[in-house]
């Protein structure tokens, strides 16, 4: 069972997902939300075995707040999968 998960586990290495929502409204102040910063990494999950991922992160424009954090937003289908900041899946993690 084991070599059957690193044989799937490095089928994907190497390849680069980028994720990228595009930009929406803010939740709080409906203002625009230009990118913030630009995070590449590497994961790991079950399902889809190793990848590079390039992520975009979005801020609100007039620095808008909610509970003493700055608003942003993150693609939601990578943050389904793999944690922010981390590089091992929800589906590992279990």
């Amino acid at each position: 069972m084991q070599k059957g998960y690193q044989s799937h586990l490095t089928v994907l290495a190497g390849v680069r997902v980028t994720v990228e929502q595009g930009p929406q409204a803010c939740p709080l102040c409906q203002g625009p939300m230009p990118v913030q910063k630009t995070l590449q990494r590497q994961a790991v999950t079950l399902a889809h075995g190793r990848f590079r991922v390039r992520e975009v992160v979005y801020v609100c424009d007039d620095r808008g707040e909610r509970e003493g954090s700055l608003v942003t937003r993150r693609a939601q289908g990578l943050t389904e999968l793999v944690p922010p900041k981390s590089t091992v899946g929800y589906d590992i993690l279990v």
